[in-house]
């Protein structure tokens, strides 16, 4: 990833829709939900989000969303983008809204038209001229407070936490499902229930997306690792699997990926 991106998208979805895989990145995300309702899934919570919701992702964590329909905007961006404009102290004040405690900001309904007006205006500007607008919006998430969704608190410290942390720190040795049944001392059929009821994913899916996402670190890191040898540090015990895979969730090949993400800066909407 460039150290300068910024990205503008609009979406929504009259049915339901997932939106992918379990997945992280090296920028900052600002999720607003216009209308609808979404479970959001980030690192090892659920929350439930509702219209009038925010939900702040920091870089390199890992999250999901999927749900029934729904109207939402995103903004992307990076850290290298606020401080070509900002000091960094400023910039720090700035990203403090990103803090572990708050993934969640519900809004009232004048609040979050205060927000979506800026929206409006960083929608009609070009990218680079949307620094100040961008601030304007942190600097207020950054004084609102968040939320602790019930679905979250209920899921936090549960076998289903400990579950997804078990696979976070072991994703690249785990061998079978059976391996993490045995862990935790229960049958791998209530496992693999237990996890799709309070995730909305299956553990392979799960699993397949934390590896995907090493091999992505891996390829645009600078470390000159060849396809096979990232396939294999990532968990995968079949290179010709693992690029099969990569080309279905990112619609490119690894090789093709590395080239990308080496590329010019992102700055961008989509609307």
């Amino acid at each position: 990833m460039s150290s300068e991106h910024f990205e503008f998208e609009k979406a929504s979805s009259g049915k339901p829709m997932d939106m992918g895989p379990f997945h992280c990145h090296d920028y900052y995300e600002i999720y607003f939900l216009e209308n609808g309702s979404r479970r959001y899934m980030i690192e090892n919570s659920v929350y439930d989000i509702k219209k009038y919701d925010v939900v702040l992702i920091p870089p390199n964590v890992y999250h999901k969303t999927a749900g029934s329909a729904f109207k939402r905007r995103l903004v992307e961006f990076s850290s290298g983008y606020i401080e070509k404009y900002y000091t960094s102290s400023a910039a720090a004040s700035m990203l403090s809204c990103f803090s572990a405690d708050k993934r969640v900001v519900s809004l009232s309904k004048d609040d979050f038209e205060y927000l979506a007006a800026l929206l409006d205006k960083i929608r009609c500007r070009e990218p680079e001229h949307c620094y100040a607008l961008l601030a304007e919006i942190l600097i207020f998430l950054g004084a609102t407070g968040g939320t602790d969704a019930i679905e979250a608190a209920e899921l936090s410290g549960t076998l289903t936490a400990a579950i997804l942390e078990y696979i976070r720190s072991n994703f690249k040795s785990i061998a079978s499902i059976d391996e993490i049944a045995d862990h935790f001392h229960i049958t791998k059929y209530y496992l693999c229930r237990l996890f799709k009821k309070n995730t909305g994913i299956t553990i392979m899916e799960y699993m397949n997306s934390l590896k995907i996402e090493n091999v992505k670190e891996l390829l645009r890191g600078g470390t000159k690792k060849s396809v096979t040898e990232a396939a294999l540090e990532s968990g995968f015990n079949s290179p010709i699997y693992m690029s099969h895979l990569f080309k279905q969730v990112t619609g490119m090949t690894p090789r093709d990926y590395r080239s990308c993400a080496s590329s010019k800066p992102v700055l961008r909407f989509i609307d």
